[in-house]
């Protein structure tokens, strides 16, 4: 090579520094949905042989013809990755992704448990996990592609190849080599599972390894705006199937102190030796739901949980809920289906706008309750047909954390009552009702299933039930005191009420109070018009244990026999304990 060729080389190459450089210095003012992963429109090629434009398919074609041109790579000496690029201009930036890569690989193989990426069958030189620097369609931050079946183990894996675009800044490129890391991850364990688990997983476990980066944010209004849409949605028009990553978020802090383990469960059980995806996501919550929330939830209390969880974000946060709940974006709030004021007369029995389709939400915010002169019931009828969850939600500022209750539906319909105190100290109430969808159907059918309507009704109603909240005490560590608080207030005729607590461990129940013979009696409180209360009813030690303890209260106040109020709650926390 001529000296003048290699001056001119030479600043090619310090340019495109300096333009590289320039991309991280401005990546702060640009929006935070930046790319989309190419995987999904590969996949649906691969697999079905569709896509949903020309440009897609022209795209999936050239990715799945052939892998992408390299001068040079560069040889992981941590795990068995490759990191290859097609000129030298791009060496810098291949030095960086492979960091990222062998990062994720720690985080996400060996200290997550995701399936290692298997040997690749021999391409491009070796059975190692091959990574591409490559010019990219606008838009697409990436993709993971399949290269071949492992026909040595029983499940439906596959090796793949993944590929970065070279336009990304670094604002995008921790995120999207992440993301499509844990494609490569997915594809090792069940190449067939849907393709909106997928992109959900995918890109809950780049705010797992990198929390503080918080790129999730900017899918969020997609997926909040419509939360009709069912679960397994994957839409071409909007990013609702990335934003439905706060689904994974809500498992694992609520069921596993925010681990991963339970999202790895959930893959592992999907793994199948066909062609065909079954079991798929929702078939492993429905039937192992009891496994994976360690013996808590059925499905439907799952989800019906994760509609209180949707609902107490942003301004709503409480600071025990979602952890980044407080810091999403103007927008990514729930977005109420209809609201009613209930300062005015009752509203006419509300019927959703929007109504949910299988495995989708529906909210109904009522605004002004602390203005009502009475208590408040709130009946609900929907489809008998159907599985229904309803909770309510009571928005409390300035409080360390809402008040939720489940209703108790019996075939479509209950009914639940609010007592006047509750209502006085709430701002609002926000009411999920969720589509549990009636048992035939499947989400692989390619449908979005059925919608199903409800009406919900409210009147006002003369009661002496009183309010009954708790604060449940994480437990931090053994030996440590554990209580339970009570803060009721009391609107009834003077006398007295019997506070009965029972507290549930592994579908066993242990009465809080009791006699001389160790049978259950209730606590008795005094009581007089007005009156209220706040102290702890309740305080032991926890000794050490071995292994995770779900534990559930069931709480239930009585007065001259007639229960007046029943309710039950869990821990925030449940941790092991050596």
């Amino acid at each position: 090579m001529s000296e003048q060729l290699k001056t001119v080389c030479k600043i090619a190459f310090l340019a495109a520094m300096i333009l590289w450089r320039i991309g991280f210095a401005v990546a702060a003012v640009q929006p935070l949905v930046g790319y989309h992963s190419g995987t999904a429109v590969i996949e649906q090629y691969h697999k079905f042989q569709t896509a949903d434009t020309e440009s897609d398919l022209i795209f999936a074609r050239r990715v799945l013809s052939g892998r992408p041109d390299a001068e040079g790579y560069i040889q992981s000496t941590l795990f068995p990755i490759r990191c290859h690029y097609e000129s030298e201009v791009f060496r810098v930036m291949a030095e960086e992704v492979l960091a990222i890569v062998e990062d994720s690989w720690q985080q996400q193989v060996l200290e997550m448990g995701f399936a290692a990426p298997p040997p690749d069958c021999g391409h491009d030189g070796s059975d190692d996990l091959d990574v591409y620097i490559q010019t990219l369609p606008a838009g697409v931050g990436g993709y993971a592609a399949f290269t071949c079946y492992i026909d040595s183990t029983p499940e439906a894996d596959a090796a793949s190849f993944m590929a970065i675009s070279d336009a990304l800044t670094e604002q995008f490129l921790r995120s999207a080599v992440t993301h499509e890391f844990n494609h490569v991850l997915q594809n090792a364990m069940d190449y067939w599972e849907h393709i909106t688990f997928k992109e959900m997983t995918a890109t809950w476990a780049m705010d797992w390894m990198y929390d503080g980066d918080n790129q999730y944010f900017g899918y969020l209004r997609s997926y909040q705006k419509n939360p009709d849409w069912p679960m397994h949605k994957f839409s071409t028009s909007n990013t609702y199937q990335y934003g439905a990553a706060i689904f994974l978020h809500f498992l694992s802090e609520y069921y596993s102190g925010g681990s991963a383990s339970i999202i790895v469960d959930i893959w592992k059980a999907c793994a199948q030796n066909e062609n065909h995806n079954e079991p798929d996501f929702l078939d492993v919550l429905q039937t192992k739901s009891p496994v994976i929330s360690v013996g808590m939830d059925s499905f439907g209390d799952l989800l019906t949980e994760y509609a209180a969880w949707r609902a107490i974000t942003g301004s709503r946060d409480d600071g025990v809920h979602f952890h980044d709940g407080g810091l999403w974006p103007a927008g990514a709030e729930i977005d109420p289906d209809v609201t009613v004021d209930l300062s005015a007369e009752m509203p006419p029995p509300v019927m959703p706008i929007k109504a949910p389709y299988d495995y989708g939400f529906c909210y109904v915010a009522a605004v002004n309750p602390s203005l009502l002169d009475s208590a408040l019931s709130i009946e609900f009828e929907g489809d008998p047909e159907v599985d229904w969850g309803v909770v309510i939600v009571h928005n409390r500022n300035g409080h360390s954390s809402h008040l939720t209750q489940r209703m108790e539906l019996i075939g479509g319909w209950g009914i639940a009552l609010l007592d006047q105190g509750l209502l006085a100290r709430a701002d609002d109430l926000m009411i999920g009702i969720v589509n549990l969808s009636a048992s035939a159907f499947d989400p692989d059918d390619g449908t979005d299933g059925e919608q199903r309507v409800f009406t919900l009704t409210f009147k006002k109603e003369t009661s002496d039930t009183q309010l009954l909240l708790w604060t449940d005490q994480p437990m931090t560590a053994p030996g440590m005191a554990y209580g339970l608080n009570v803060e009721f207030e009391y609107h009834g005729a003077t006398g007295q009420v019997d506070f009965w607590l029972f507290l549930e461990i592994q579908g066993m129940l242990f009465p809080a109070f009791t006699d001389a013979y160790g049978l259950p009696m209730p606590l008795v409180i005094p009581v007089s018009t007005g009156m209220s209360l706040s102290a702890p009813v309740l305080n032991f030690e926890l000794p050490a244990l071995d292994e995770p303890i779900p534990v559930r209260w069931h709480a239930g106040l009585l007065r001259s026999g007639v229960l007046l109020d029943y309710m039950t709650t869990r821990n925030n926390c449940v941790s092991v304990y050596r």
